[in-house]
């Protein structure tokens, strides 16, 4: 008994674009949390000033996921399988190094842990689907190979 679930490429990359965005949205919320935490303390003690290094890193990788996030919606123009193909196994890559740092450094993060791991399976699927289009594509002819041979037929 065989499953086949037919998940296309497009959506394997919004649904990245859209967890990027959830992920980016929680560290900007974690690294306002730490700044004005930091601030508080910094009043009540008399503290040194400068901002922390937490709240720097915190803030930064929210923008790089945030970016990465924008350049999932920007792959969704890219029409070539293979093209598609290369991207959808680099982000079965990321989707699996996210999973695997987020089991081994934070495991409270249950939510972004199966969000990351519910990734990979689409992405994995998605990947299977691919390969079948494209050896299906391959044993097609273009419309521009077709009008080629049309045109080679018509002169003899």
């Amino acid at each position: 008994m065989s499953f086949s679930f037919n998940i296309k490429t497009k959506y394997t990359l919004i649904f990245s674009g859209i967890a990027c965005m959830l992920l980016s949205l929680f560290l900007t919320y974690k690294g306002i949390l730490a700044y004005l935490i930091q601030k508080k303390l910094e009043d009540d003690f008399g503290g040194m000033g400068g901002t922390d290094t937490i709240v720097i890193i915190r803030l930064v990788l929210s923008l790089v996921i945030l970016i990465l996030a924008l350049f999932f919606f920007q792959f969704l123009k890219i029409k070539d399988l293979n093209s598609q193909k290369i991207l959808l196994q680099c982000t079965l890559v990321m989707w699996s190094v996210v999973s695997i740092c987020l089991v081994v450094i934070m495991k409270e993060l249950s939510f972004y842990l199966i969000l990351s791991l519910v990734l990979c399976i689409i992405s994995f699927l998605s990947i299977k689907n691919l390969k079948v289009e494209i050896k299906n594509n391959k044993l097609k002819l273009s419309d521009k190979e077709i009008y080629l041979l049309n045109k080679l037929a018509n002169k003899k």
